[in-house]
C-alpha cells in the first residue's frame, strides 16, 4: 500500500510531537534554572556506570598512623597528592594511594585548631589553609609543617573561609546596622577585609542556623557558591562575582524568616527541602537535598536539562549515595571534588571478595583482598564524552 506525502508529513509530525513531549516532560533545567519541582515528580535510578560513568579504584594504604574515621571526604587533588578531611585533621596520600603525612594540630594554642570550617590550597607554593570558623586561618605546608597564623578582621558569623591567590575569600553574615546581612568579603593576607559585598539582607543574626550554612565548592576560576537566602549559584573569582544557575524550589519555597523560627522548622520538618551539597563537574550537576527527614539525591544536566539520577538515598556520611554500577555489589559513593573533569570520591569495598575486586579495582590478581578494618578506597570517576 502506497503512502501518500501528505501521510508521510502527517506521521512525522506526530512522531516529531511524541518525541518532543517525552524528552521535554522530564526537562529540570531551562532559562538558567534547576526545577526542583520537575527533579522530585520524575523518579530515575541510575549507576554512575550507566550515567556513562567510568571509574579507577586505588586502595588507600592502611596502617594505624594514617587509618581514617567515618565522614571522610576528598578535599583536594593536585598531580601528585589527595587530601582528605577526615576528623579534625588533613590527611596527605599519594595519588598512588600511598601514605605521606597528616596536616594540622588539634588544640586551642597558637597554630591550633578545634575544628575544621573549611580548608583550602594554594599549589603554586604548596601552602593548606585550615579555617577553624572562629575568624583563625592557620597555614601549613603540605608535608605537615607550621607556617603562619592570620587572625581575619571582622565583626560577624563566618563559617566558610578559602585562600584564592594569597587573598582569603569569606562568607558569612556580618552585623554592621548599614551593611549587616549575607556578604562575600575579600581579605588581604594579612586579615585586613578590603571589600564586602552583600548578596542578601535575609538572616542577619546572632545566631545563624546550621541549615542556612553557605555552600562553596573549589572549579577552575575560583569558588562557586549557593546563597541558601536567595537560592542563587555565583562563580566567584579574584576578579569578579558572576550568576550561574538559579535554584527554583517552586511549592517547596520557604519564607527566609520564617526558616530562622525553629519552632517553625520543627514543626514543618515534613515540607521543608533544603540543598545540603552540589559539585558541578564539566555540564552535570549533582545535588543534594534534604527533605524532611530522609535525603533526595539528583544528577542533572545543565545543557539538555536531562535528568541522570533522581532518588532518595542514604546518607553519604555513612557510606550512602549513588550506586557506582550494578546494585548487586552495593557500592555506593557520592562525589566530594572535581578537579578537571575528573571526579573524586571514597568507597569501601571490605565485603567484596579478591575475584570480584579484581574486576574492576587497580590491583592485580592475586593481590591480599581489603579487610573491613582497612582504609576506604579512592574513587576516580570520568565520564565519557
Amino acid at each position: 500500500m502506497k503512502i501518500l506525502k501528505r501521510d508521510k508529513a502527517y506521521i512525522i509530525f506526530i512522531l516529531s510531537l511524541v518525541i518532543f513531549f517525552s524528552c521535554s516532560k522530564d526537562k529540570a533545567v531551562s532559562d538558567g534554572k534547576i526545577d526542583v519541582e520537575t527533579i522530585f515528580d520524575n523518579s530515575v535510578v541510575k549507576s554512575l556506570s550507566d550515567m556513562g560513568y567510568s571509574h579507577e579504584i586505588i586502595p588507600l594504604e592502611t596502617k594505624d598512623s594514617c587509618l581514617l574515621p567515618g565522614n571522610s571526604h576528598v578535599v583536594h587533588v593536585d598531580k601528585e597528592n589527595v587530601f582528605i578531611s577526615a576528623g579534625a585533621l588533613i590527611y596527605r596520600f599519594g595519588i598512588d594511594g600511598s601514605f605521606k603525612n597528616t596536616i594540622g594540630k588539634v588544640g586551642s594554642g597558637p597554630m591550633e585548631h578545634k575544628n575544621i570550617h573549611s580548608v583550602s590550597f594554594n599549589d603554586r607554593e604548596g601552602k593548606v589553609f585550615i579555617y577553624d570558623g572562629n575568624k583563625k586561618m592557620i597555614v601549613w605546608d603540605k608535608n605537615g609543617n607550621p607556617i603562619d597564623e592570620v587572625t581575619l578582621e571582622i565583626g560577624g558569623h563566618l563559617p566558610c573561609i578559602f585562600n584564592l591567590e594569597n587573598e582569603f575569600i569569606g562568607i558569612g553574615q556580618t552585623y554592621d546596622e548599614k551593611a549587616g546581612g549575607t556578604s562575600i568579603l575579600r581579605f588581604d593576607g594579612s586579615g585586613i577585609c578590603m571589600d564586602r559585598r552583600i548578596v542578601s539582607k535575609a538572616g542577619c543574626q546572632a545566631s545563624p542556623s546550621y541549615f542556612t550554612m553557605p555552600l562553596l565548592r573549589e572549579n577552575v576560576a575560583g569558588f562557586c557558591y549557593y546563597n541558601p537566602y536567595n537560592s542563587n549559584f555565583q562563580n566567584i573569582s579574584k576578579e569578579k562575582i558572576e550568576d550561574f544557575f538559579f535554584l527554583d524550589f517552586g511549592k517547596y519555597a520557604q519564607d527566609n524568616e520564617k526558616m530562622q523560627d525553629m519552632d517553625y522548622r520543627s514543626a514543618n520538618a515534613d515540607g521543608i527541602v533544603e540543598l545540603w551539597d552540589f559539585i558541578v563537574c564539566d555540564d552535570i550537576c549533582f545535588l543534594l537535598f534534604r527533605r524532611g527527614k530522609d535525603l533526595f539525591a539528583a544528577s542533572v544536566n545543565l545543557i539538555d536539562g536531562g535528568i541522570l539520577f533522581s532518588s532518595s538515598i542514604e546518607n553519604p556520611r555513612k557510606g550512602g549515595g549513588i550506586p557506582l554500577f550494578d546494585e548487586e555489589y552495593g557500592i555506593t559513593i557520592w562525589p566530594h571534588y572535581e578537579k578537571e573533569g575528573v571526579l573524586f570520591s571514597l568507597c569501601d569495598i571490605g565485603g567484596l571478595s579478591d575475584k570480584e575486586l579484581n574486576q574492576w579495582s587497580t590491583r592485580t590478581e592475586g593481590e591480599q583482598g581489603i579487610s573491613d578494618n582497612s582504609n576506604p578506597c579512592l574513587v576516580k570517576l570520568r565520564r565519557e564524552k
